[in-house]
C-alpha cells in the first residue's frame, strides 16, 4: 500500500551567491532612495514600486544581471514539472521594502503562471516569515475538526508552508497560491524584488 500526492503544489527554492546579492542589493537601496514610493495600506503598510512603477520592470531596468539568474531558476523549475523549460518567458518585477513592523497580507497573483521572491536582505530573527496558505479551504475546515488526532506536519495534512528566508535565498511557485509575510520585528529594513513570469505563447520556442 502507498499514500501518493495526486495534486501537488510545486515550488522551487533557488540561491543567488553572495556577491551577486551584495551588487543587487547596492542597487535597490539606491533605487529606494529616489523612488517615488507608494504605501499600500492594505499590504499592511510596507513599501513598494508596484504602483508606482507603471512598467513593472524593475530588474529589466535596474538589474539585468539578477533578472537573468531568476529567468534561469523559472526554467528549472519548468522542467521539474514537466514543461519545455525553453519557452519564451516574460517577466515583470518590483521592489519591496519592509521597515519595522510592516507586513504583507494574504493575496494571490492571478495574470501570470509563475510568481516568486529574492531577498536581497532579510534578518532571519526578524520574524517576517513568507507563508503560503493552504488553498483548499474546504480541506482546511476539515482537518481542523482533527486536529487533536494529528501526529505531525507533513505535505498532506499541513494548512500553512513556512519559510524564514536568508538573504540571497528566493522561491518560485504557482501564481495562485495565496501567500503572506508576517510582520518585520526587527529595526533593520527587510528588501526583496518580487516578480510574476508568464509564457509568451506567441514566441519562437
Amino acid at each position: 500500500m502507498q499514500v501518493e500526492n495526486i495534486f501537488p503544489n510545486p515550488i522551487l527554492k533557488f540561491s543567488i551567491d553572495t556577491t551577486s546579492i551584495e551588487s543587487s542589493l547596492a542597487i535597490a537601496k539606491d533605487y529606494a532612495k529616489e523612488a517615488d514610493w507608494f504605501e499600500a495600506e492594505h499590504y499592511g503598510q510596507s513599501l513598494t514600486s508596484f504602483f508606482s512603477d507603471g512598467t513593472k520592470n524593475y530588474l529589466g531596468t535596474k538589474d539585468s544581471d539578477l533578472a537573468h539568474e531568476i529567468i534561469n531558476a523559472a526554467r528549472c523549475y519548468l522542467d521539474g514539472i514537466g514543461w519545455h523549460e525553453n519557452a519564451d518567458l516574460v517577466m515583470e518585477s518590483w521592489l519591496n521594502l519592509n521597515p519595522y513592523s510592516t507586513w504583507h497580507g494574504a493575496h494571490e497573483h492571478f495574470d501570470s503562471l509563475m510568481s516568486g521572491v529574492v531577498w536581497l536582505q532579510t534578518n532571519q530573527d526578524s520574524g517576517a516569515h513568507f507563508v503560503f496558505i493552504e488553498p483548499n479551504s474546504v480541506k482546511t475546515q476539515i482537518f481542523l475538526q482533527y486536529s487533536d488526532v494529528k501526529l505531525k506536519d507533513n505535505e498532506f495534512n499541513r494548512s500553512t508552508y513556512t519559510i524564514n528566508p536568508k538573504s540571497g535565498e528566493g522561491v518560485i511557485f504557482p501564481s495562485w497560491m495565496t501567500h503572506q509575510v508576517l510582520p518585520n520585528k526587527s529595526k533593520e529594513y527587510r528588501y526583496s524584488i518580487a516578480f510574476n513570469i508568464w509564457i509568451d505563447k506567441n514566441g519562437k520556442n
